[in-house]
């Protein structure tokens, strides 16, 4: 839709200040700090709540849910199981949703669908129905980290937007330590008046997350141009310097030669191991963490009170790995240096026997296996021009993390008791995989680079010389193999 009249004046002088950015320095932080305050703290809950969501479960298994809902011990891991499997299988409709309709609104619709399944969830009354329940709540959930990746680029240019994906990211940290709360608080009582204190829990935390979704379709725009908060000016300043960084939405159209190369694409694939790699630890030791705290003579009550620091741990490598960004630290040795000390971790679950201190280090240490994720959606946003195959690239990303949090995580039990022994190797295995991993891509980015140079320097001259229009022009259509002067943000 076009946008109204604005005085041509205003409009040059905006366009200006984001090409000769010494005309007005802090133009676009201003700007940017403007849109951090309305579209960070709603990314924030929304990534916060769809982790509580899929821990709640964790949660309500020492409060007496296995007691009003008879469950085996392999159906309680099942119920966690069948959560990936609704998440990944659902990342196909999710991104033809995200084709069709804005992404802000497509995640708030989502963000109410599954507070009303949280808030179903004390109705159940057996496996089957937790199964279903699980299931559906994995389905509404799975498009949450795509639709956030492609909100965020399309506010933010490429160098902003990473230290914003490690803000919204952290949500997965600070949803380690309220989860532990809760689970501490719920030790002393299994009932709130006549309820069981499980069913309360899930029903407090469903209404909340539809209030929150509620509040997303209302206060997120959908673009740039029904940002009702920003005056017509500062619209066509943050419009103009997004083409320029290579950033943005692109056109909301379905461009199906852009699927094919979005599978063609090696850096499709190395980005989807890279996410399997790094969710293996989370995956599968993020089961175990509590049985190994209580195979060391704690109660259930200390044990809650001593996985607290790991969302500390996460956090740390979270805002640690994204904001040095901003330093031009690279991405790619962010992603290496978070796999050291998960690497030492895994070393001393599984190979020294220091008693109880090199046990706690080694599980708080895991806690970095999962933080660089926040840097592998960053590459997705950033390296992927076009609007289609952006949503590939993210999806195909998302169903790659799910693997490790599908697997059963009574396979492992059944094989080798308390020892779990090939856990802790496959967990080291996949650490040294992700460091190796993060160079191959620096190695691919730089190879690209290079080899686009001449081109991005001829092209890339005209284009910052040349006004560009607001509305973005063909050349937003191409994708990033397309466009000889792309350069790769590594």
């Amino acid at each position: 839709m076009e946008p109204k009249v604005i005085d041509q004046f205003l409009l040059n002088a905006a366009h200006d200040a984001v090409v000769n950015e010494e005309l007005e320095p802090g133009l676009l932080s201003r700007l940017y700090h403007k849109i951090d305050r309305r579209t960070l703290p709603l990314m924030f809950l929304c990534y916060f709540l769809s982790i509580l969501n899929n821990n709640i479960v964790n949660y309500a298994t020492s409060m007496g849910l296995q007691q009003s809902v008879p469950l085996a011990d392999d159906q309680v891991s099942w119920i966690t199981t069948v959560f990936y499997i609704g998440y990944g299988t659902a990342q196909i409709p999710q991104a033809y949703f995200l084709h069709r309709f804005p992404a802000a609104k497509v995640l708030g619709l989502n963000v109410v669908c599954w507070g009303v399944v949280t808030c179903c969830t004390p109705a159940v009354s057996s496996f089957r129905d937790l199964l279903v329940i699980r299931t559906l709540l994995g389905c509404s959930e799975a498009v949450t980290t795509p639709a956030l990746v492609l909100i965020t680029s399309q506010w933010y240019t490429n160098q902003r937007a990473t230290p914003r994906m490690g803000a919204w990211y952290c949500g997965l940290g600070v949803a380690q330590i309220v989860g532990s709360f809760i689970s501490f608080a719920s030790q002393d009582s299994s009932t709130v008046g006549p309820f069981p204190a499980w069913r309360i829990m899930f029903v407090a935390v469903g209404i909340f997350t539809v209030l929150v979704g509620i509040s997303i379709i209302a206060w997120l725009p959908e673009d740039i141009n029904s940002a009702f908060f920003l005056r017509e000016e500062e619209k066509y300043a943050i419009r103009m310097s997004l083409p320029g960084d290579r950033a943005g939405s692109g056109p909301e159209k379905f461009q199906l030669a852009s699927v094919g190369e979005a599978f063609a694409d090696t850096q499709t694939w190395l980005l989807a191991f890279l996410g399997l790699v790094i969710t293996v630890p989370g995956g599968f030791m993020g089961n175990y963490s509590q049985l190994l705290i209580l195979a060391l003579g704690y109660t259930p009550k200390q044990s809650a009170l001593l996985t607290m620091p790991s969302g500390v741990v996460c956090l740390i490598g979270t805002l640690s790995s994204t904001f040095v960004t901003r330093k031009d630290v690279p991405r790619w040795l962010g992603i290496c240096a978070l796999t050291v000390p998960t690497m030492i971790g895994a070393g001393l679950l599984s190979f020294y026997d220091g008693g109880q201190p090199s046990i706690f280090a080694g599980l708080y240490l895991f806690n970095f296996g999962p933080t660089p994720m926040a840097l592998v959606f960053a590459f997705a946003g950033s390296n992927t021009v076009g609007y289609t195959k952006r949503i590939i690239v993210n999806a195909v990303i998302v169903i790659g993390f799910t693997f490790p949090n599908a697997i059963p995580s009574q396979s492992f039990l059944d094989l080798e008791s308390s020892q779990m022994l090939t856990a802790k190797a496959l967990n080291l295995a996949a650490s040294g995989a992700a460091f190796v991993a993060a160079i191959i891509l620096r190695i691919l980015y730089g190879y690209r680079n290079s080899k686009a140079m001449k081109s991005r320097q001829t092209e890339g001259e005209a284009f910052r010389r040349k006004p560009m229009s607001p509305h973005g022009t063909q050349r937003e259509r191409l994708a990033d193999n397309a466009r000889r002067s792309f350069r790769y943000i590594y």
